[in-house]
């Protein structure tokens, strides 16, 4: 980090510094970061809908139950079409 710069307390979601512990399993940060490309239409869409049904509040940092759902649903799928990939006990 440049001098005279700190880090801003909630943007560090995740261990920083390059003595932080490693993870043993592959997981899936959601911490905050910023994209390089537009955002997708379907997307702003969605953002849209979701401020006229006034759902306005963060959501917790681990992310909603359907969110949650919806990882597991696509990680089992594609679990089940490369059972070796990404299985702890193969790397």
């Amino acid at each position: 980090m440049a001098p005279g710069w700190r880090r801003a307390p909630t943007t560090c979601g995740t261990p920083c510094g390059s003595g932080a512990p490693r993870p043993t399993l592959q997981v899936i940060g959601l911490a905050a970061g910023e994209p390089d490309f537009d955002t997708p239409a379907e997307i702003v869409a969605a953002g849209v809908e979701a401020l006229q049904k006034g759902i306005t509040r963060y959501t917790p940092n681990t992310g909603t139950t359907a969110l949650r759902k919806a990882i597991c649903k696509k990680l089992l799928g594609e679990r089940q079409q490369h059972p070796a990939a990404g299985h702890p006990r193969t790397h």
